[in-house]
């Protein structure tokens, strides 16, 4: 691109120019007018003197007294300051001021000479080879008569002026260069004017421009104001004080705009759901952080690269292509493969249009779905599982019943089997029941914060526990070890600590193999209290341990109802930990036993907050 002058030098460099080549014409042309005017100045003096010598040589002329001729021409030619020439009407000089005439040749031919002896008056500018100069010639006729004027008499001769043209040229020379001195001081002085006007014109317009970069950086509290000393015209003043209003207008409505443009840009940033916006080329334009954090993307990696460059998904670019080919909204549950497994959105999409209803674009918002899929599907599980608990008692109970009603019960020693299995799986549902509703009743205990906390100490706490599991451990010849500090204590609910302590403990000796230990182990850490129970039983495949803590999740189904389990005691633990602000882990290899950790805080603030 091509540098850019400042005013000031578009103006004065071509008006000086212009000065300059009218200064430089005008001097010209009027010198060039002057030597002309001086020159026909010159040569009617000339005339003049002519004239005069002519009636002083008159009479000696016609009476050819030639040699007194020659000593006037001399004395006369000083008066008159020109040279004097006389010349017959032959040609012959008979008298000259400067040469001697027998020297001189013929003059008939010399074009003043033919002209005065034509009855006029005759001039010329040639070169004398006499004297070696350029000169100028004026001749006038010389008559017969008295009066040497009157055209009455015949010719006799010619009357010549001549002077050299050095003296016209230096007096012309030195009239030109005072001219021309005159001109250079005149175009200074233009130069200067023009200088100033310049400045006078190109100051407030480059105040004016400096004031509109001012704007151009957003600072709109700069205004034009201009030196007192500059003379502004009427409509550059008009112009500034309409740019000043214009600057405060344009900062209004800059300042709304960037408020909104700010409001929208927090409202698309802190939006949960991913919002993608493509034009119709399906080039991406934008995505907000939700999207980056979803697919792992850096902002980057999106600007003008094509919808399935970047997401590599099949469906979501068919979805953005017809989103853009149709005119409604559309919707959509699309899947994503991603590293860390499934990821499930709900998709909607819409076309975007500019303020003439030209299609521009699509938006497509992504409502991340995945956890709500979870939640469904353990929903149909736990409603499977609490089917299937129910459906195993219920259906002995109801066959043993019918068996009964047959006529078994007519036969004590063969009803009486019967009704101990129906007892034990009436049992059964009673503990599932009593389950539910204790995991119900500590979901609302927790919710409505209804369950108190106090602090006390722990190993009393553990004490009872093992006084509670005391006797199934014996009857599998299981040693059960506690090692707890009698300092340690934890803002707690007792009876529910005791009871998820409990079924950790019961859990431990159910999947211990006979004559093994189970250990309840204590540490005090930075922030919290680490409850384990550890046991040397069968152990849990890595497969299991995301889920162990969900209802009726069994790692060994058949296994677990053999041992009488109602596949609640573990999901009961979890929410009485969550209730303490705690929460629960577990480590586990296959055969080499089970480590459940709870993990309570220390202080009873952080337990309430939790």
């Amino acid at each position: 691109m091509r540098k850019r002058k400042r005013l000031l030098w578009q103006i004065f460099p071509p008006m000086v120019v212009v000065t300059i080549a009218a200064v430089i014409g005008t001097t010209f042309y009027a010198s060039k007018i002057f030597r002309q005017f001086y020159f026909d100045q010159t040569t009617a003096d000339l005339k003049i003197r002519a004239n005069l010598v002519a009636g002083q040589v008159h009479q000696d002329f016609v009476a050819a007294n030639y040699q007194l001729l020659g000593e006037r021409c001399r004395i006369i030619s000083k008066q008159v300051e020109a040279r004097i020439t006389l010349v017959k009407a032959g040609g012959d000089v008979v008298a000259d001021s400067n040469e001697e005439p027998v020297r001189m040749d013929n003059h008939s031919d010399r074009q003043e000479i033919g002209e005065a002896l034509a009855g006029k008056f005759g001039t010329s500018v040639r070169y004398s080879r006499t004297l070696g100069k350029n000169m100028l010639y004026v001749a006038l006729p010389l008559y017969e008569s008295k009066d040497h004027s009157s055209q009455g008499g015949a010719i006799l001769g010619t009357v010549r002026l001549s002077l050299p043209l050095v003296s016209i040229n230096s007096v012309l020379q030195r009239i030109f260069w005072e001219n021309f001195l005159g001109a250079f001081v005149l175009l200074l002085l233009a130069a200067v004017i023009t200088l100033l006007v310049s400045r006078k014109i190109s100051r407030p317009l480059e105040e004016m421009g400096r004031v509109a970069k001012r704007y151009s950086e957003l600072d709109f509290d700069t205004k034009i104001i201009f030196d007192p000393k500059d003379t502004v015209s009427k409509e550059v003043a008009g112009l500034a004080e309409t740019i000043n209003g214009m600057a405060l207008e344009l900062g209004d409505h800059i300042d709304t705009v960037t408020k909104q443009k700010n409001e929208l840009e927090a409202f698309f940033k802190s939006m949960v759901e991913g919002v993608i916006v493509v034009d119709t080329e399906e080039r991406l334009v934008r995505a907000n952080n939700t999207v980056l954090q979803l697919f792992r993307l850096s902002a980057g990696q999106l600007s003008g690269r094509s919808i399935t460059e970047v997401f590599r998904d099949a469906d979501l670019s068919r979805f953005v292509r017809e989103t853009l080919s149709g005119q409604q909204h559309i919707e959509q549950d699309l899947v994503f493969q991603q590293i860390d497994g499934e990821r499930h959105f709900h998709a909607s999409g819409t076309t975007l249009h500019d303020g003439t209803g030209q299609k521009t674009g699509a938006l497509v918002v992504l409502n991340d779905i995945t956890k709500t899929k979870k939640l469904e599907n353990m929903r149909r599980e736990f409603v499977a599982n609490v089917s299937h608990e129910l459906k195993t008692p219920i259906t002995s109970v109801k066959g043993f019943v019918e068996t009964l009603l047959d006529g078994a019960i007519e036969e004590p020693e063969d009803a009486k089997p019967f009704l101990e299995i129906i007892q034990r799986q009436a049992n059964r549902l009673n503990a599932i029941v009593d389950d539910l509703l204790s995991l119900s009743r500590i979901e609302q205990e927790k919710d409505h914060e209804l369950i108190s906390l106090q602090e006390e100490a722990l190993r009393p706490v553990l004490e009872t526990c093992i006084e509670s599991c005391g006797m199934n451990a014996s009857e599998k010849g299981i040693d059960l070890k506690l090692d707890c500090d009698p300092q340690i204590k934890i803002p707690m609910n007792q009876l529910l600590l005791e009871q998820a302590v409990c079924n950790l403990l019961i859990n431990a000796i159910k999947y211990s193999f006979e004559n093994s230990n189970v250990f309840i182990n204590v540490f005090q850490l930075a922030q919290e209290i680490s409850i384990s129970v550890v046991d040397e039983g069968c152990g849990i495949s890595p497969e299991h341990l995301p889920r162990l803590f969900e209802r009726f999740y069994r790692s060994d189904k058949a296994r677990s109802r053999k041992l009488g389990g109602t596949g609640l005691g573990l999901a009961i633990v979890k929410h009485i930990v969550q209730a303490h602000g705690g929460k629960v882990k577990v480590k586990s290899e296959p055969g080499k036993g089970s480590t459940f950790s709870i993990l309570l805080p220390i202080n009873k603030a952080s337990a309430e907050t939790s």
